[in-house]
């Protein structure tokens, strides 16, 4: 009580410094929890993932790469009983790439375009609201809205079996699509069904052999020992018109601070701003404490 005491009567005969102290010292604090919310968010971009430890992206061991051809898809979950869940991805995206779709008697411009299949949905845990069928995409032509572009187009979503027209063919709505959350390196406005091999996004052609090569996302079972299973997958790794011979399981987390592969447009994070911004807060909180005290 006596230290209390004294506290309060310094404060009282140094009032101006005190206030400059105390405010100083708020400042600094505000700074540092900012910060805080900053780093966090850096450090949990794919954490939405409803197994996001145990969902990893394949990538090439010997390039920074990660479309594999597609083929090898059902392959790879017959082959390793360890995968419990395997999608393909094309994410089309860009600070320039703006497409007009016919919806209906309307139009919307979309800034992201994403082809996958109906395990995409429970890999990722992202919501169906309304849907035709017990899949999302009922047809190969179907295509799925995200909860944003439908509100955006017909403010509801009733939307289901309208006709959806562009690159010259001819879709329909299947599914309305929860929105993908903002934390995560993709999205999508509209989802092409990847079975519908007509569209041909992404694809490589080698003497007049064309095939189309995917992003490819798996989850593992409980209790699965990682570094065995990529040993075992690249002992009896699928021949693939990719080439690719052996790979790497890399975590969901760690795409965003990943260095972008070739024609990936996941969005990316810098580690090293990160760092330098965990500095300054340091810096700062430890100045605010010398200074207050």
């Amino acid at each position: 009580m006596l230290h209390l005491r004294q506290a309060f009567r310094s404060l009282q005969k140094n009032k101006l410094f005190s206030i400059f102290n105390i405010f100083g010292f708020a400042v600094g604090f505000t700074v540092c929890i900012i910060i805080a919310l900053y780093v966090y968010r850096e450090s949990n971009v794919n954490a939405f993932f409803p197994d996001a430890k145990r969902t990893f992206r394949l990538k090439d061991a010997d390039k920074n790469n990660a479309h594999f051809d597609v083929a090898i898809l059902p392959i790879l979950k017959d082959r390793f009983p360890e995968i419990e869940k395997i999608a393909p991805m094309v994410y089309l995206a860009d600070e320039d790439f703006n497409i007009t779709i016919k919806v209906g008697d309307k139009f919307m411009v979309a800034s992201e375009i994403m082809s996958t299949n109906n395990d995409f949905f429970d890999l990722t845990g992202i919501d169906i609201l309304v849907s035709s069928s017990d899949k999302p995409f009922a047809e190969k032509n179907s295509v799925i809205l995200s909860k944003s572009a439908a509100m955006k187009i017909f403010g509801d979503y009733n939307v289901i079996g309208e006709p959806v027209s562009f690159f010259g063919i001819d879709f329909k709505v299947s599914a309305i699509a929860d929105d993908i959350p903002s934390s995560a390196t993709f999205g999508a406005d509209i989802y092409l069904n990847d079975e519908y091999t007509e569209v041909g996004f992404a694809q490589n052609c080698h003497n007049n052999d064309c095939y189309l090569i995917r992003e490819i996302y798996i989850s593992v079972r409980k209790g699965t020992n990682i570094e065995a299973l990529t040993r075992k997958m690249n002992d009896h790794f699928p021949d693939n018109r990719t080439k690719i011979e052996s790979v790497t399981l890399q975590p969901m987390k760690s795409i965003y601070f990943s260095e972008p592969g070739e024609f990936i447009s996941h969005k990316a994070g810098n580690r090293k701003m990160v760092w330098i911004f965990i500095t300054i807060a340091a810096l700062t909180l430890f100045m605010s404490l010398f200074n207050y005290v």
